[in-house]
């Protein structure tokens, strides 16, 4: 006799969609689409970041006053055309990548490394960090 469920079994398929349905009704599923948002312009989004310096540059008096940066999001994100949270977290994760990236260049400098990574497409574009951005230093 056999008991529990097995993959094929008419009874799985019907445990499978009760499950599935369930999960669905309790969860909130972001499609692939929405959540890679494909054709999503970063170098568009990185030339506007670029172009306010408040959201950037620690130097600038607007850097520590979240009204006018959280307005400055807010219009990127019309621009881009989706909210300026996500803009902004887009572009942490850009600024993240790169501070990466230029630690492992520095790495690779030291010779640590070998010399036949690829660049990363968006190296370039976050030049105008440097000044500001510090490299990740791994414990």
């Amino acid at each position: 006799m056999k008991v529990g469920l097995y993959f094929g079994d008419e009874r799985c398929d019907e445990y499978f969609c009760r499950q599935v349905k369930r999960l669905k009704s309790t969860c909130s599923f972001q499609s692939a689409s929405k959540k890679t948002q494909p054709g999503f312009d970063r170098e568009k989004l990185i030339h506007l970041v670029r172009a306010t310096a408040c959201l950037w540059d620690p130097t600038s008096k607007e850097y520590i006053d979240s009204d006018i940066t959280q307005s400055e999001w807010q219009r990127i994100g019309e621009e881009m055309g989706i909210p300026g949270a996500d803009c902004k977290a887009k572009f942490k994760n850009l600024k993240d990548t790169y501070r990466r990236k230029k630690k492992d260049e520095k790495d690779i400098k030291s010779g640590s490394k070998g010399s036949n990574s690829k660049k990363w497409p968006f190296y370039e574009f976050l030049a105008f960090l440097d000044p500001v951005v510090v490299p990740v230093e791994y414990v």
